[in-house]
């Protein structure tokens, strides 16, 4: 299975995803996205409790959100 970006799952209501989650983030987090370097991992671990496990370079952070991890699911689908 190939990796999915998170910028592709937009907010829902704009007609380009990726866009809408790159003006989200912008809107909501000034100077965030300059920030990251390299790739962020989002790996589903429970769906039904909504534990992510999110990865950059060597580290995860567990965190739980069933909309995000809902979203997520979607998708790939």
């Amino acid at each position: 299975m190939a990796p999915l970006a998170l910028s592709t799952l937009g907010n829902g209501g704009g007609s380009d995803p990726a866009t809408a989650a790159v003006d989200d983030a912008s809107a909501g987090l000034p100077g965030l996205a300059s920030e990251i370097d390299g790739p962020i991992v989002a790996h589903i671990r429970d769906l039904a409790t909504g534990e992510i496990g999110i990865f950059h370079g060597t580290e995860e952070i567990i965190v739980h959100d069933s909309i995000l991890a809902s979203r997520l699911a979607q998708a790939v689908r």
